[in-house]
Formats: structure tokens, sequence, C-alpha cells
């Protein structure tokens, strides 16, 4: 009996194997997961939040929903030039670039540190931009990338063949530098690269991960999930809506507590901003993570669930004649 359990067991970890081969053969189906962290005056104070809850809270329901998550960790305040910006402000940083070990995205986000930003709208696009498509920018058109302000080019790694990429931009408040129409000033007079406006994000988004759904064969048939880019801006405050009457809406939460699916709020959105703008462009949403990031674990979960690619308890494998999810084996 222990023979036929020993050989059964070998049989299934040689399975495992074996897909985990297809995969890097025929393509990646976790998602990749971006992190984009405003550390201006607005926002970071909550800086230590990130640091207490960035496991527990925020990778780990990646972790627990599929095996091969890959996060990255990039940073933004703003451009150098006052008033935008302080001396030692920069308009992007990468942290860290993609990859399944977060060992050095934690220990970069417990180096970060939180000051500056000048005005209330910070250089949120060109961030959005720069983590899509790592393309750098020269501000004042030299050639090179080694003026002030400049950001030198730098690939985070998305895998074209990755089914998904979320992006989590946390931030506040909702007002961007070059929005609504490029500002000709920012972030210096006499500039020649402009920093991104919505438009160029919407650009990046189109050349790397464009907006597309996928045919994937779960429990009996198919069904069709959203790939590409998905944008969530993650704000610390309630969001401001109004019911269908013109009243305000409060909402305690942005989870439908029946299905622990997120509530579609774009018919109550107040007005219109960049972040609701890209949301809706992307299949991506604007959502309140509380005051202390104590609703940051609720939001991660809803996202995971609604972006899920397999049913629970399935794992997906990409084979030549689509994506496939079958039924996943316990080691033990």
């Amino acid at each position: 009996m222990n023979m036929l359990s020993n050989i059964k067991k070998n049989l299934q970890q040689i399975f495992i194997a074996a897909l985990f081969s297809l995969l890097a053969v025929f393509g990646r189906t976790a998602p990749d997961v971006i992190l984009v962290l405003d550390v201006t005056g607005s926002t970071g104070a909550l800086l230590p939040n990130w640091q207490a809850k960035i496991v527990t809270d925020f990778i780990m329901p990646f972790n627990l929903a599929t095996s091969g998550t890959r996060f990255a960790l990039v940073s933004h305040r703003d451009f150098p030039y006052s008033p935008y910006g302080g001396s030692s402000d920069y308009g992007y940083r990468v942290e860290t670039p993609l990859d399944t070990d977060t060992t050095n995205l934690i220990t970069a986000l417990n180096a970060l540190s939180s000051s500056g930003g000048g005005d209330a709208p910070e250089s949120q696009l060109e961030a959005l931009r720069q983590a899509i498509s790592g393309s750098g920018l020269d501000l004042n058109g030299d050639g090179d990338y080694l003026d002030k302000g400049d950001i030198k080019p730098k690939l985070l790694g998305i895998n074209p063949s990755t089914p998904q990429v979320l992006i989590f931009h946390f931030t506040y408040p909702l007002s961007f530098h070059n929005y609504p129409a490029i500002e000709a000033n920012y972030p210096f007079s006499g500039v020649v690269n402009h920093p991104a406006d919505v438009n160029a994000v919407k650009s990046a988004i189109d050349a790397i991960c464009p907006v597309t759904t996928v045919d994937v064969y779960d429990a009996g048939g198919f069904k069709r999930v959203q790939a590409g880019c998905m944008l969530y801006t993650l704000i610390p405050t309630a969001l401001k809506m109004l019911n269908s009457d013109g009243t305000l809406y409060k909402s305690e939460s942005l989870i439908d507590q029946q299905t622990g699916k997120l509530l579609n709020l774009k018919p109550y959105a107040l007005a219109t901003n960049p972040a609701e703008e890209l949301a809706e462009y992307t299949g991506g949403a604007v959502l309140s993570v509380g005051s202390s990031l104590e609703g940051l674990a609720e939001v991660v979960e809803a996202v995971v669930e609604d972006t899920r690619i397999c049913s629970e308890g399935r794992v997906p494998v990409e084979l030549p004649t689509g994506i496939y999810c079958i039924e996943a084996f316990s080691s033990k």
C-alpha cells in the first residue's frame, strides 16, 4: 500500500514538474503585479503602514491564489524643480524589477523615505508611463539622461506572454500634472520632452500590454477573461460619489458583501479625474484602502478574485491551443 502511495506521489510530482516546464516553453499564466508608490508628503505618512502590511495584505493574497506571481516596486515624488518639487525629489525611480522572490522588494520598501512633492499635483502620469514602458525621459532633449530630473530608461521586465499586468498606484489627492492638458512649463520653462499626459500613458499600455480578452477553458467550458494592463488607483480616503438622484453616496466598503467582488462604481463618480479615466480604459478601479490602510487586504483580495483566470482549486496552464485550467495537485 505504501509503495502504491509513493508511486502515486512521485507521478504527481513528475506531472507538476512537467506542467511548469510547459509554462516555461509556452508562456506565463500568473500575473505581473507592479506597485507604484507616491512617497511625497501627501501620502508619505502611510509609508510605515505599507512596510508593515506589504507581505500579509498585498503579496500573500496573490501567492495564495496563483503560484509564480511576479512583483515589482517603483516610487515617485515629483520633478526637482520649484515649485513642483524639492531638490532631492524625482519623477520616477525603479526600486525592484519584476521577480517572484520578494526579498529585495521588501528590503527596498523598508529603505524608502517620504518627503517633498511641492504643489498638490505630482508626476503620477509619468511614473505610470515609465512603469509600463521603461522608455526613460530626456527632459531637455540633449540626447542623454544625465541632466537634472531626467529618467534613465529601465525596464521592469514585463513579459509579453503574461496575460495580466496588474498595476496598483497608491497616491492622493487625485490631482495629476499634465491633466487635463500638457502644462507648457512643467517641470521647467523650455522643456523639450514633456512628462506624460493621460494619452501618453494610454499609448504605453497599447504598445506594451494592450487591454484585450483571452479564452480560458475552465471546469467544462470556455470563458472569456480580461487580459493586458489593468490599473487600480489606491487612495487613503473615502471616495466621494453621487446617488442617481444627485445626493452624496456614502459607502463603508467598495466590496459587494454577497459576492465578494468589486462594486461597479463608475456610474456614481463625482467627477472625472485621470485615475478614473485610466481605470475605465483598462478595466481597473479607483479604490479606497482606508486612512491607515486598514482596507488594503480586503481590496487586494477582491482584485485577486475579480481577475482570477481559473476557478478556485484549479491552476492555469498555457498550451499552444490556449489556456486550460486543471485541478491543482497536492504534494502531500
